[in-house]
């Protein structure tokens, strides 16, 4: 039986969907961002700033997954004269919490500027910054910071070496978030601005064994179409099976290693895990079955599994005696 937990994936794995920080190709901005407000029924931010065309650049970005739009690309725009900004109602800015986790260096001293935890003025809602947690697949010195709301993980944020500062503001219908990150670093600073909705599904609500598999498959659905990439999610799927494995649970592990398979057809593990749980169950043809399945993927991962990894895997030994169980390996040595 294998499993595979993935790495922090920055942004968009961690329990929210966020926007489209970067507006559209061709206007980035080139410096700091401003929150300008929320739109009246709390779906959008408007932002501002300077572009890295040195013009003024607003943008409309919504909470769920999706492009920001480019409201003003000039030399000057005024964001609460536009018509888009004025139709959308923008509502006044709440207090932000303000968290950091900062170190300057003068010299030979270094100066560190840490407040982990905030609360929301005006509210019960806590924002906290997690440990900082090398990247080594982003490149040398990649490091990303969770950021909690509650107790809940929303996002992996990008950590410059000298660290970041985050202002949390809440939507007006109290559902969302805007995410603002200010990160330092000695050759260059860094902006980002991204709303999050508080309530969108999660990876990790897929693994509460609790659920019903239907209500997981449904969720896992959701996330795919919100643009979580399948693979993602299927190694989800595939984590959640692992778990029933380990409880012995092996008719609801088979059911989250099809769903798996279903979400990510080239996914080799779930595959291999479905044949193991079916092995299990002593059931030689459901067994071959799915042998088969992995043997059509074709990937050179599919043929060391079936070559290397059934050979040793215990979970087939009350089948390695069967005709049909024979007769497969047979065909794929």
């Amino acid at each position: 039986m294998r499993t595979w937990c993935s790495a922090n994936i920055l942004l968009m794995f961690f329990g929210l969907a966020p926007s489209t920080s970067a507006a559209p190709i061709g206007y980035e901005f080139g410096g700091p961002i401003t929150l300008v407000g929320w739109s009246n029924d709390g779906t959008h931010i408007i932002r501002s700033g300077t572009s890295d065309q040195a013009k003024q650049l607003v943008t409309a970005c919504p909470v769920a997954p999706g492009e920001c739009k480019v409201l003003c690309h000039k030399d000057t725009c005024n964001a609460l004269q536009l018509p888009q900004v004025q139709k959308m109602g923008l509502v006044k800015l709440s207090k932000p919490a303000n968290v950091s986790n900062r170190s300057t260096i003068e010299g030979e001293r270094v100066t560190k500027r840490t407040r982990l935890r905030d609360r929301i003025p005006g509210t019960s809602i806590t924002v906290r910054l997690g440990k900082a947690k090398a990247m080594p697949d982003d490149g040398p010195g990649a490091r990303s910071t969770p950021l909690f709301i509650g107790e809940k993980k929303v996002a992996d944020l990008n950590t410059p070496e000298d660290g970041i500062e985050v202002m949390v503001y809440l939507s007006p219908d109290k559902r969302s978030v805007a995410v603002h990150v200010h990160g330092y670093a000695e050759a260059m600073e860094s902006y980002d601005l991204t709303a999050y909705g508080m309530d969108s599904p999660s990876l990790d609500q897929m693994l509460d064994l609790q659920r019903p598999h239907g209500d997981v498959a449904k969720l896992a659905e959701g996330l795919v179409a919100a643009g979580t990439p399948p693979r993602t999610v299927a190694e989800k799927m595939n984590a959640r099976g692992f778990h029933f494995y380990k409880k012995k649970d092996y008719k609801a592990a088979g059911q989250a290693f099809e769903a798996a398979h279903t979400i990510e057809p080239k996914y080799e593990l779930p595959v291999l895990n479905r044949a193991g749980v079916a092995g299990l169950d002593g059931d030689a043809a459901s067994c071959v079955k799915w042998l088969k399945v992995l043997k059509e993927i074709g990937t050179p991962k599919a043929k060391k599994l079936l070559t290397a990894q059934v050979a040793k895997d215990h979970d087939f030994d009350k089948v390695r005696n069967a005709a049909e169980f024979k007769a497969f390996m047979g065909s794929v040595r």
